[in-house]
């Protein structure tokens, strides 16, 4: 390996000035022992007569052949002298002195960069247990009959009102859990309970009022309302990537209140119904982030004939019940859900942590009068 120095110096700020200028070759054999030879060399300084220090026409590498150490000792000081100029001026050294850089950078390698490759986007896995809370909105019909011959059907779809906060919509939690196959085939089951509005001014949330008469009561009122409901039903799906198409069905269950008022005196009897039945439906579910997912599905809820008596009105009253509902959820997905079954990418964004919140507030407002006496009763 070669490297050529050209080097050239002045000092203007003495006087007289000094100019120094050289060019060198070092090479450098394979054993590692260094040789420097310099030719055409020009060392002088205008303070004395610049043959009494060397030949310009004469290499030193003649001299070094002649005169063995002397010849390396005007090396050195002419090595001193060039890193002294340096120091003092070192803006015009610099680029004199580093001149032969480019010929040792263009004999070493450089380093190559491996290519860059897109990263490889995993499907989203299904596989896990996954907790949330869902809303909806329910609507359907309730027949009932009595002895000896009172039937009638209750319309379960009540309007909503956003001053009391009563209609047929209602709100809930799920637990679930999803296992899904090598060919993207979801089986899951799911455990939820939903819990109607506030009720209206009849008493009813999801539920129906009618009103009928008979020669022993007169004039009469009847009502059912759900007060809680819930599932235990199967999922079979599959899952094209973040998406999950499923159908739904298994066990329901709901708790209802019956009331028949007779209008005449007041008299209320209000008993308590467990009803069970069965649940079929259909639902598509995404995956927005890598532990969650929002779903929307319908779900036609029946259940089977259930009898009541009312002892105060010596009445018994069987009824049937059928909903219907759309429901919204969003759902927080552990385990593969959220880490891919692979432990890869699953291409979806990562929302921060500093900006999901969740928050539950109970309120208890007291909207009433306080006692006050009265001088007068009855009607006027």
């Amino acid at each position: 390996m070669a490297l050529l120095w050209s080097i050239s110096a002045s000092d203007e700020a003495s006087w007289p000035p000094r100019t120094a200028s050289a060019t060198a070759r070092i090479c450098v054999p394979c054993n590692w022992s260094n040789r420097l030879y310099i030719r055409n060399s020009l060392f002088y300084s205008t303070r004395t007569d610049p043959n009494s220090f060397a030949n310009p026409n004469l290499s030193l590498h003649h001299h070094a052949r002649n005169s063995g150490g002397r010849a390396m000792s005007r090396i050195t000081i002419f090595l001193l002298a060039a890193l002294g100029l340096a120091l003092v001026m070192p803006t015009r050294w610099t680029a004199a002195f580093l001149a032969g850089t480019p010929a040792m950078a263009a004999e070493v390698p450089m380093a190559v960069n491996a290519p860059w490759q897109v990263p490889v986007v995993q499907a989203y896995d299904w596989t896990g247990l996954y907790v949330g809370g869902h809303l909806g909105y329910a609507w359907g019909h309730s027949n009932w009959r009595a002895p000896p011959d009172l039937s009638s059907s209750l319309d379960l779809d009540q309007s909503s009102d956003i001053f009391n906060g009563s209609g047929s919509y209602f709100g809930g939690l799920q637990i679930g859990y999803d296992v899904m196959l090598a060919n993207r085939v979801v089986l899951g089951v799911q455990i939820d309970s939903s819990f109607p509005g506030f009720p209206n001014l009849d008493g009813v949330s999801i539920g129906g009022f009618s009103i009928f008469s008979t020669p022993e009561l007169g004039l009469a009122s009847y009502s059912e309302s759900v007060l809680l409901s819930g599932t235990v039903r199967g999922r079979l799906g599959y899952a094209p990537g973040n998406w999950l198409f499923y159908a739904t069905g298994g066990f329901a269950w709901t708790y209802d209140q019956l009331t028949l008022t007779q209008l005449a005196d007041g008299t209320t009897d209000s008993p308590f119904l467990w009803r069970l039945g069965w649940v079929a439906g259909l639902g598509v579910e995404y995956a927005f982030a890598p532990n969650w997912t929002a779903n929307v599905e319908y779900l036609f809820t029946r259940y089977g004939n259930s009898s009541v008596m009312f002892p105060s009105a010596g009445l018994q009253v069987t009824s049937d019940l059928s909903l219907q509902q759309a429901r919204a959820s969003l759902n927080y997905r552990f385990g593969g859900g959220g880490t891919n079954a692979n432990g890869g990418s699953t291409g979806l964004p990562t929302p921060a942590s500093d900006l999901v919140n969740f928050h539950g507030q109970t309120t208890f407002v007291w909207q009433g009068y306080p006692a006050i006496r009265s001088p007068y009763q009855g009607t006027f």
